[in-house]
């Protein structure tokens, strides 16, 4: 008897350990579906961390275009107000050019009336 009660002891033994053991293995199971989803998560995060390095990237590269733009910008600005401080004297020898034509002109007029004789 005594070894049938050690026998159902070394069972019941065996039958707990049996029984952790499970449980364990369960344990290993869920982590190792935990650590899949956990590594997915990961690569998705570093997928939207390079997007976001490639977003800044394009940032700053039009940051430096639209610097170079406000550049040409200004130059031509300048450009445009020494034209405009220039325009007033530019239509002052315009009228000096055009009366020296109409003079040349009446020069001309009077030459040819003086050479028929009319005058």
């Amino acid at each position: 008897m005594a070894e049938n009660e050690a026998r159902r002891a070394e069972d019941g033994a065996v039958s707990a350990l049996a029984q952790r053991m499970d449980s364990v293995s369960e344990g290993l199971a869920e982590m190792r579906g935990d650590m899949r989803v956990l590594a997915s998560a990961v690569a998705k995060l570093a997928v939207i961390d390079e997007r976001q390095v490639q977003a800044s990237l394009s940032l700053e590269r039009s940051f430096a275009m639209l610097s170079k733009i406000d550049a040409r910008l200004d130059t031509t600005a300048d450009r445009v107000a020494v034209l405009e401080r220039a325009a007033p004297l530019t239509q002052q020898i315009q009228g000096w050019i055009l009366a020296a034509v109409w003079a040349s002109v009446g020069l001309v007029v009077m030459f040819i009336i003086k050479k028929a004789g009319l005058l």
